[in-house]
């Protein structure tokens, strides 16, 4: 078995197993294709006729695709029609591939490829779309684009659907920020997770507890938000990693859109390090940083960016962590290319406060400074106020304190990804790989040098409490909720960057005269909004501003 299968397969054993909500047998996979006439004419009497030979997306004539013995492989259906089908977005069936073999078997309904193991896109396009008269969210670009979600699903979760505010009970707050609240809910009649394989049918798993988040304002939302929520819906397909989203709602009480999404029994991973670092093994803490980089990586295989990558975002439950939010980093009542940057200070990186384009390097700075609270317990620069002062220094590179007993290649690469300049820090695919290298010298190589600095670092973690050795407190102003980050412009001219040593600009995080000398000051004398105050608790945080927020040191 080569590495990286043994490196599969023992994270697999690390998290335990998430909820088995599939309840089905195994088909067998059409493993020749030679054998595929012979299911078609052995096929069971149903006493129906296939479907009519129609487009199901356009309604006009075409030529339904039968399999052909000479090229072994389903040709693509032929569209008697003047009309650009492709206008739909509906996707085309499978093809065969060079190896006479169909990765997932035919339907055995319609006799075309299935997408995945048990979704057939041309059966499940066909129920989606004799529902799509019986439901509205009340904007036609939302309705559209679940829709397209639903014609174009590859998998069980790969689509949205819409669902009425009266499907959910026992609707509980859990916390509030500037872009929304997140409550937990139960859905009454739950979503399509079940699959019946004597009925051969998804079927919806009742009664199920999910989360809703709220989009503040999102009466206006715009068409630009909204194709970033499409966006977000497109990662949800199985072992992305993504935090599922099933569908919207609209609440009627507050006149806001909520997305409907899964549950995470153990919290976000701020929570989760603050209860259990003690006890995460590097081995676990390895586990956890390859399945954040294998998230953010297949993000950026689709030109996608996540652009608000922090703790409160990232979700513990049964299986491996969740990465949620992706791409929602701004209101939903605006627009991508607002100059605002939203999202949590010590994970910006610095040439966005500086106001430049957010690419893929700024995620991989944020995947830095995570794996600093991974190997600390906790977040970074938390004893400091997140404040103007802290976006001056960040901006001049400082970075979080030297951690004792990490490993040595741990440090050094960590400081790649949250190096001041973009273009030198290790793209998203090296991060994946070097941590799949690091864990498999550990568990596999241990005589390696680099599986001797992890256990060596794992007999440090046994004996002391790093969270304790740093023996600080949070700081009152440090805020880890996604927040409006809005600092004067004269400042991204005025604010001297100095030095190139890492050394000589990184501070010690437990030293705070340079937060606590401008705590009394105002660094600005424009308009002000009301004093943040967070405390320990997330659920603090406060609610959208009516006006910009500049905040005091």
């Amino acid at each position: 078995m080569s590495s990286k299968g043994r490196v599969q397969g023992f994270l697999k054993n690390i998290f335990s197993s998430r909820k088995q909500r599939h309840k089905v047998s195994r088909v067998p996979r059409v493993k020749n294709s030679r054998s595929l006439p012979n299911l078609r004419q052995n096929a069971p009497s149903t006493g129906t006729e296939p479907p009519p030979d129609l487009c199901p997306f356009c309604q006009k004539p075409q030529k339904r695709p039968k399999w052909c013995e000479q090229c072994q492989e389903f040709p693509p259906p032929v569209i008697e029609s003047d009309t650009d089908c492709e206008s739909t977005s509906h996707s085309q069936p499978a093809q065969g591939d060079a190896s006479n073999e169909i990765p997932y078997g035919i339907c055995r309904k319609c006799y075309y490829p299935k997408t995945s193991q048990w979704w057939c896109n041309y059966c499940e396009s066909l129920a989606f779309q004799a529902e799509f008269g019986k439901w509205s969210s009340g904007n036609e670009v939302i309705d559209e684009m679940i829709r397209k979600s639903q014609l174009n699903a590859a998998d069980e979760l790969n689509y949205l659907e819409w669902v009425n505010y009266d499907e959910f009970e026992d609707v509980q707050l859990v916390v509030e920020s500037e872009l929304g609240k997140l409550y937990t809910a139960i859905w009454k009649t739950g979503p399509r997770i079940k699959y019946n394989q004597d009925l051969g049918e998804w079927m919806r798993d009742n009664d199920i507890t999910i989360a809703l988040k709220e989009l503040n304002d999102s009466t206006n939302m715009t068409d630009d938000y909204i194709r970033k929520i499409e966006q977000y819906a497109s990662c949800n397909t199985t072992g992305s990693n993504i935090l599922q989203c099933f569908g919207l709602t609209f609440n009627p009480v507050t006149k806001n859109y909520l997305l409907i999404i899964d549950y995470c029994e153990h919290g976000n991973l701020n929570q989760y390090l603050d209860k259990h670092h003690a006890d995460i093994t590097w081995e676990r803490r390895l586990a956890i940083l390859h399945s954040l980089s294998a998230a953010v990586f297949n993000l950026h295989e689709k030109n996608i960016f996540h652009q608000n990558l922090h703790g409160g975002n990232i979700l513990m439950g049964l299986g491996p962590p969740m990465i949620a939010d992706v791409g929602l980093c701004i209101p939903a009542y605006e627009c991508s290319d607002t100059k605002n940057v939203y999202g949590v200070l010590p994970f910006v990186a610095p040439e966005v406060l500086r106001g430049s384009t957010y690419t893929a390097a700024a995620d991989v700075y944020s995947l830095g400074m995570l794996m600093w609270q991974l190997a600390s317990g906790r977040p970074p620069f938390h004893n400091r106020a997140h404040d103007m002062q802290l976006s001056i220094d960040i901006r001049n590179r400082i970075k979080p304190k030297v951690i004792n007993g990490i490993p040595e290649c741990y440090q050094e690469f960590m400081e790649r990804c949250w190096n001041d300049d973009p273009g030198e820090r290790p793209t998203s695919s090296e991060v994946y790989s070097i941590v799949g290298i690091w864990f498999n010298q550990m568990m596999f190589v241990p005589g390696s040098e680099i599986g001797k600095q992890f256990w060596e670092a794992e007999d440090f973690r046994k004996y002391h409490n790093v969270s304790e050795d740093m023996n600080d407190d949070k700081h009152p102003k440090a805020s880890y909720g996604s927040r409006l980050l809005s600092f004067p412009e004269i400042f991204y001219d005025d604010v001297e960057i100095n030095g190139t040593n890492s050394e000589q600009t990184r501070i010690e995080e437990d030293s705070k005269s340079s937060s606590d000398e401008h705590d009394n000051e105002t660094l600005y004398t424009g308009v002000v909004a009301d004093e943040v105050n967070t405390n320990e608790k997330e659920e603090d945080l406060p609610t959208t501003p009516k006006k910009p927020l500049y905040l005091e040191g």
